[in-house]
């Protein structure tokens, strides 16, 4: 259907209708499956065209770990049953080539996203281009947007990235301005605000935000084009009615939620606000020169407030940012978006029209791009830009929603009352945000072990302290929004503290960019990882460090004897010395031994990161018969290694924790250590939770 790049494959969606079976002969099949093709940086196929492609196919999994997003149900909504990965281009064969209109269609599209890439390249910011992309197209897929995604989102202008009402207003409000300036043609300006909608969904992909955007205004257009008087709420509720028709789940969906509460809250608490701040309006006939300029500016700053306002509670609850600069930032910003948008669309719609004059008029819309993105880039660094908050319940978020409507709308409420309303909605928020939510006084000590494939980060928690013990994958993208969302779905206090356990990116690889929602103030390392840095100065673990300190975070040396406090709980490092040397990086991880409790017989937990034969023989050599362990987190992510299976049995554990990805599942040759013991694998348990009670006893559970 539509295809999407992002390296390292290629992606798109598969419609289905011959599958072979495990006997070699082809069935007739229906339905979509999410599609990637591996290692290439393109493919012979096209959108509409008819492929044979071999593959591993796969029902879609269920998320591994708290607050992520599990895609089955929105899957399910558009009839995707699961997905297929192909290993090469060359397993992908092409039959036939398609040539229906909707396949046309994505062709024209793919040639503007291409149009734009080249742009980028022109002007060497990749991070602009991947903005104009989303923008105009909305096209978000491009790996050099996350970043500047992120800043979006942490300012509060995340809104301007989805193509929304905002955007789909400003530019068929737009369109029927230039045809009013012909004169009074009502039908001629209906024909070309709907025709220019039409074209917008048919270009851009018709995922929900689009739909809903371009659904709400024309519902709007329509309704008034028809001269007779409409209650605008009405019609809003019958899109929103009609859309849960066709998708049922997008009641849940935080877009769905934000498009039509915003939208309502504009319509209903706009005017009053803006009566409040300026005093009546205006009349637009008796406007003189500037006096344009300034209600518009009126009304731009009403809008930007209330949309600000309404969506606070739900931005909170859903992603757990509070952004102060929303409001002034999207005024401030607005021209800058309507120049992006005017330009880019013009260089879109005129670039097929006469090609020698795309990549003029797409340079040109570059540079509006380029100022946006360093705008928003630069007010994101600002301190206090951007406010990481505790997970918040439904019901305080509903007060809060309550409250703020209630001081933009008109009330015959004494303001005493509302001030009453007010605190009675803060003080709770404030507290949770400044306290920080803490574990129950039963509980000694709560590990989670989350699920991040090939890779470790676990969080070990007592009463309202944090610590994670590495922060890392094979996937580098795991500290984007992976580990930050279950830390705070998991109701954790800010994790001021990380250990990292040594020089492999699988155990660091998401602590940059997890580090800022997470609020990490120091980073503790073994002797080794500095000397690594200094040794080479270019490589990976150098740049890790320089960036923390980038971010003022601090960075200390820690070895065998000292002890990391978690609230009144001391952690005790047991390897390696700081003079200890390896011929592995491995065998230099961090070991950490962890009483909870004060009971002499009581559960004794010890964290082993990548640790080896060299690391195992000197454990078992300092400490004697006193190593031993109840809860062990199995050494290098439970890789088969002969002289670990007599290591990990030695230390007499009760429960054995596994962070891995699906490679070293139920590994056969660990079987006689696993008997008899509680094994748990994040690559198919998820998420492991163990918690310690003070009176020592041991609870376990897994997200799936």
């Amino acid at each position: 259907d539509s295809g999407i790049y992002a390296p390292p494959s290629v992606r798109f969606r598969l419609r289905v209708d011959r599958v072979r079976s495990a006997s070699g002969e082809w069935e007739n099949a229906s339905g979509t499956l999410y599609a990637s093709v591996s290692g290439t940086d393109s493919i012979e196929a096209q959108a509409g065209d008819r492929v044979r492609g071999i593959g591993s196919a796969s029902s879609l999994r269920a998320p591994g770990n708290p607050g992520a997003i599990d895609p089955r149900p929105a899957a399910n909504q558009r009839g995707v049953a699961g997905s297929i990965r192909i290993s090469s281009a060359d397993l992908l064969e092409v039959l036939a080539s398609g040539s229906t209109p909707a396949a046309s269609l994505t062709r024209a599209r793919a040639g503007m996203l291409e149009r734009i890439g080249e742009a980028g390249q022109r002007t060497e910011r990749a991070d602009a281009s991947g903005l104009l992309s989303a923008l105009l197209l909305g096209d978000r897929d491009s790996r050099a947007l996350r970043p500047l995604e992120e800043s979006f989102t942490r300012t509060g202008v995340g809104h301007f990235l989805a193509i929304s009402g905002l955007h789909v207003g400003m530019v068929l409000v737009g369109l029927a301005y230039l045809v009013r300036l012909t004169g009074d043609r009502p039908r001629a300006e209906m024909a070309v605000v709907v025709g220019a909608g039409i074209l917008m969904l048919l270009f851009i992909p018709a995922r929900p935000p689009v739909l809903r955007a371009v659904l709400i205004v024309m519902a709007f257009l329509v309704a008034q084009s028809r001269g007779r008087s409409h209650d605008r709420v009405s019609v809003l509720a019958l899109v929103a009615a009609g859309l849960l028709i066709a998708r049922p789940l997008d009641l849940f969906n935080p877009g769905y939620q934000l498009t039509f509460l915003v939208v309502a809250g504009l319509i209903v608490c706009v005017p009053p606000l803006r009566f409040r701040l300026f005093g009546e309006r205006a009349n637009r006939d008796e406007l003189r020169g500037m006096q344009h300029f300034w209600r518009w500016l009126q009304d731009a700053i009403a809008v930007s407030i209330c949309a600000s306002a309404i969506s606070t509670p739900l931005i909170a609850v859903h992603f757990g940012v509070f952004s102060p600069l929303a409001a002034p930032l999207s005024i401030l910003l607005l021209p800058l978006v309507a120049l992006v948008l005017a330009l880019g669309y013009l260089a879109l719609v005129v670039g097929s029209l006469v090609p020698a004059a795309s990549e003029v008029l797409l340079d040109a819309a570059m540079w509006p791009a380029v100022w946006l993105a360093d705008s928003v880039s630069w007010i994101d660094m600002l301190p206090g830009a951007a406010m990481y908050l505790p997970a918040l319940s439904w019901p305080m978020t509903f007060s809060a929603l309550v409250v703020i409507v209630w001081w933009m709308y008109p009330s015959l409420v004494s303001s005493g009352r509302r001030w009453v309303a007010t605190a009675a909605v803060l003080v709770p928020i404030l507290w949770v945000s400044l306290a920080g939510p803490g574990l129950p006084r039963s509980t000694a000590l709560r590990i989670d072990a989350l699920d991040v494939g090939d890779g470790t980060a676990m969080l070990l928690r007592r009463g309202r302290e944090a610590i994670l013990y590495d922060c890392g994958s094979r996937w580098f993208g795991i500290g984007e929004r992976e580990i930050p969302r279950a830390v705070r779905a998991l109701n954790s206090p800010r994790v001021r503290t990380v250990v990292i356990s040594h020089p492999d990116t699988d155990h660091y690889s998401g602590l940059i960019d997890a580090a800022r929602p997470l609020g990490v103030r120091r980073v503790l390392v073994s002797a080794h990882v500095m000397e690594q840095a200094a040794e080479q100065p270019d490589g990976a673990v150098a740049f890790l460090l320089d960036r923390l300190r980038e971010m003022r975070i601090e960075v200390q040396t820690i070895g065998r004897g000292e002890v990391i406090q978690l609230a009144d709980l001391g952690l005790e490092v047991l390897h390696p010395e700081p003079d200890d040397r390896f011929r592995r990086d491995n065998d230099a991880s961090l070991v950490l031994r962890i009483r909870p409790t004060s009971l002499e017989d009581g559960p004794v937990v010890l964290l082993t990161g990548d640790i080896e034969r060299e690391a195992m023989r000197l454990l078992e050599a300092r400490e004697g018969a006193s190593l031993r362990a109840d809860i062990v987190e199995v050494p290098h992510h439970g890789s088969a290694r002969a002289f670990a299976y007599p290591f990990v049995e030695g230390l007499g554990p009760r429960v054995l924790i596994q962070s891995t990805g699906p490679s070293r599942l139920l590994d056969e040759r660990w079987d006689l250590v696993r008997e008899g013991r509680e094994w748990y694998t994040t690559a198919s348990d998820g998420a492991i939770t163990v918690i310690i009670r003070r009176d020592g006893t041991v609870q376990t559970r897994t997200f799936r």
